[in-house]
């Protein structure tokens, strides 16, 4: 039984209604007018780098895969550009239509074209039978419109009633304090022409030993949302939960911290328990754009190690799960997403950005001998915090990306924020070049602000804001490997194998007054005072591989790091 949930464990969970996964294929139709074209006897095929000078004159049409393309001349017909970036010259003129697929379009005001213009980032997967153009269906894309919120709304699908009285999924990644907790229960989804509505009542089952059948093995996540319009629209939902909860999540995916803690006994977070409600409004103003605010009445409380099963190390003492404030909070938070991503496990081109901030007034049981403050600590705190994670992919050519990261958050004003809500940066989804939780208590500690408390494995994160800096180049290992490629092309996705090169850049600190890892609180650390790291790799999608050293503590040993997911 315990080998089976710990499968489920790795599994993850499965993507919900929040997350607004967007895949963004190729219409069918941009796809058949390109194959159309392109396939056209008149259309002049070109494969690779190609320029088309001002005094030139093309009859009929031109179709460019790879490239890339410079057009200062005259086509009579139509220009299809497949999974290439394309710079129009000034003078440049196409009597027909303009398909841009996988790359982007430099100079479109200096042309003169006499028809449609269309451009998606999104690469084009096709194959060649007697040089004949075959768009196909992108496996990988498939899979994830399969499990996300748009399929709900996909209009050849009729209106439907779904009840499944017995729904039985994960709640969180395998953990330290739960073992794997499993949700139960029924589920119901409404879909009408107006909208729809969804409901869900799940228990939820704790596996850590002991089990004792009280609240630290059981709880609940109750939740119903009324959502009008499809992609566009507004939605309102109420939450009830007795849940335990990450203290920071954005270090690595669920999935990656189930499997160091359910493989290797390594636990990468740490937890709390909350227990109350949360109403919410819900704002989709375009397909790319989610704003939701909420109001919440929670109690957070500390919870223990437990002993859950392990594959291997399973006679080691597990890390301890620091306490936390526990206390009563009464909190308003609001949240916004852009996400422009061509896809999402593995982007190409587009935009990434979620920021949130959370006003709230805060009754400790009793106050934490570990917050520093000048003077009493209150008995009622009232503090805001705000995080920002903005993410940029940049497809160079088809076989070559530069993408960049900046995570920015922590408190704004307001009290002393409690310990389940302050910052930490290193280990291997931040600064893989250090260790996680390795810093030895004394001297400056400038990833988890721990100084002359402990070792800091053993005392919570202690930063009251951060600061993080990701890049990366990456190209495709396929690029060139052989003939196939003047057959099909394919880009750098989940099936592809691919090398990197990164650094980072980060740190925390305390916003109080000056010594340590401490500043004021309108000032910013100078940028030499922060951890760096250089790094290389190879990434197959689902499982990179990559060696990371620090380069601001030249004595810090060289990291080799498995991801199952991209750095970002």
């Amino acid at each position: 039984m315990k080998r089976l949930l710990l499968i489920a464990a790795l599994l993850g969970p499965v993507p919900v209604l929040a997350q607004r996964v967007r895949p963004q294929a190729v219409p069918e139709e941009v796809g058949r007018a390109i194959t159309s074209l392109y396939n056209a006897p008149d259309t002049r095929r070109v494969r690779g780098e190609f320029e088309l000078a001002r005094d030139s004159t093309i009859q009929g049409s031109l179709a460019v895969r790879v490239g890339p393309a410079r057009i200062g001349g005259h086509i009579t017909g139509s220009l299809v550009i497949i999974n290439a970036d394309v710079t129009f010259l000034p003078g440049a003129r196409i009597d027909g239509q303009v398909y841009v697929v996988g790359g982007t379009a430099t100079g479109r005001s200096d042309a003169t074209i006499g028809s449609d213009f269309r451009a998606y980032a999104e690469t084009l997967r096709y194959r060649l039978e007697d040089d004949q153009l075959v768009v196909e269906e992108d496996d990988s894309r498939a899979a994830v419109r399969r499990h996300t919120d748009d399929d709900f709304w996909r209009r050849d699908r009729d209106y439907t009633t779904s009840v499944d009285f017995f729904a039985v999924s994960g709640s969180n990644a395998y953990n330290r304090v739960e073992g794997y907790p499993i949700r139960l229960g029924p589920r119901i989804r409404v879909r009408r022409e107006w909208g729809t509505f969804s409901l869900s009542a799940r228990a939820i089952v704790r596996t850590a030993e002991p089990i004792d059948w009280g609240r630290g093995t059981l709880g609940h996540d109750v939740r119903a949302e009324l959502r009008r319009g499809p992609r566009r629209g507004l939605g309102v939902g109420v939450n009830a939960f007795d849940r335990v909860d990450p203290v920071e999540s954005w270090h690595l995916s669920d999935n990656e911290a189930a499997l160091a803690a359910a493989v290797i006994h390594r636990d990468y977070r740490d937890y709390y328990g909350r227990h109350g409600g949360r109403v919410f409004l819900s704002m989709y103003p375009f397909e790319w754009a989610a704003i939701t605010a909420g109001y919440g009445a929670e109690r957070w409380e500390s919870r223990a190690v437990r002993d859950p099963w392990t594959l291997f190390r399973g006679d080691e003492t597990w890390r301890p799960n620091p306490a936390v404030d526990d206390g009563r909070a009464h909190m308003f938070n609001g949240t916004l997403q852009i996400d422009t991503r061509n896809e999402r496990y593995s982007p190409g081109n587009g935009w990434y950005v979620r920021g949130d901030i959370e006003h709230t007034t805060f009754d400790p049981d009793v106050p934490h001998s570990l917050i520093p403050v000048d003077g009493p600590i209150p008995v009622q705190r009232t503090y805001t915090r705000g995080f920002v994670d903005a993410r940029r992919y940049n497809r160079l050519a088809p076989w070559a990306q530069f993408n960049f990261r900046v995570v920015l958050g922590g408190w704004m004003n307001g009290d002393a924020l409690p310990l389940q809500k302050r910052l930490s940066v290193g280990g291997p989804g931040t600064l893989p070049g250090f260790d996680f939780r390795t810093t030895s208590g004394s001297g400056v500690d400038r990833l988890q602000c721990s100084e002359g408390t402990g070792p800091a494995s053993d005392v919570p994160v202690l930063c009251d804001r951060v600061a993080l800096f990701q890049m990366e180049y990456r190209g495709d290992l396929s690029w060139h490997s052989g003939r196939g490629r003047d057959r099909r092309w394919l880009p750098s996705d989940l099936d592809l194998p691919t090398w990197m090169v990164f650094a980072d850049a980060g740190r925390g600190w305390r916003a109080h007054a000056d010594g340590g890892s401490s500043y004021p609180v309108e000032s910013f650390p100078a940028l030499s005072t922060f951890k760096t790291d250089i790094g290389a790799g190879l990434d197959f999608g689902a499982l990179s591989f990559s060696l990371a050293k620090s380069m601001s503590d030249r004595e810090e040993p060289m990291n080799f790091i498995v991801r199952l997911s991209r750095r970002f």
